[in-house]
């Protein structure tokens, strides 16, 4: 019964750090000092996400209060699997013309969809409905299971 109820907040805890990480913490690097351009209520979980190695360097200098890209948020889910240690050799071009690596690992690990088969549109910014999905395959690849511990 212990052994299970472990298991049941470790997973609980890589989904907050998951969510904690790719909603609120989208401005610094690692090791780096808190960008003087975020909300006060912000700063716990920007310092946490950031000590725990969880986001992309070149947010260092980035406004934390702006809208977040679509690129922006990918780089964010693929730090998170990267940290740990999901990441593979993907070898599968991508069929986005406007796209980088991290984003074609994402759309052939089913995690994120272009806005068509041709563009992913990384410069937009993302829609709460788009970051849900996001979150929600990023965890399902984890191993959250949907409707365990979310949604």
């Amino acid at each position: 019964m212990e052994v299970e109820k472990g298991k049941k907040m470790e997973k609980k805890l890589v989904l907050g750090t998951l969510c904690v990480s790719m909603i609120w913490a989208v401005g610094i690097g690692a090791s780096a000092e808190v960008s003087e351009n975020h909300s006060q209520w912000a700063e716990e979980s920007l310092i946490s996400s950031d000590e725990a190695g969880l986001l992309p360097n070149f947010f260092a200098d980035r406004d934390l209060t702006a809208n977040i890209s679509r690129i922006d948020f990918c780089h964010l889910a693929y730090k998170m699997l990267e940290q740990k240690s999901l990441i593979s050799e993907n070898n599968v071009k991508s069929s986005f013309a406007d796209t980088d690596d991290k984003v074609t690992f994402l759309a052939n690990s089913g995690i994120i969809n272009g806005r068509s088969e041709t563009e992913f549109a990384p410069n937009d910014d993302i829609t709460r409905e788009e970051a849900a999905v996001i979150l929600t395959n990023t965890a399902e690849f984890m191993g959250v299971k949907r409707g365990y511990y979310f949604i």
